[in-house]
């Protein structure tokens, strides 16, 4: 089981049913409605907000999208 995994099924149904779509469409490199933003001085990462929930990629022209992280918001969140 992935982290991501672990991460969604601790999630309640109603919260997992706004973060699965979420994480379809950045795969899907659909970022049309999100939160969408560069991480300045990170090369290709990227990050898409939905609430208090992070999801961190990285992505280029060639290769599909890698998600890095999907978490809470926290001190850490950013520390790579």
């Amino acid at each position: 089981m992935t982290k991501l995994e672990k991460f969604l099924r601790k999630l309640t149904a109603k919260r997992r049913a706004q973060i699965e779509p979420v994480i379809e469409k950045v795969v899907s490199r659909d970022f049309s409605g999100l939160n969408f933003i560069k991480l300045g001085g990170l090369g290709n990462l990227f990050r898409v907000r939905q609430g208090n929930i992070r999801i961190i990629f990285s992505m280029s022209d060639v290769e599909p999208v890698k998600l890095i992280r999907v978490e809470f918001r926290g001190d850490t969140t950013y520390n790579f």
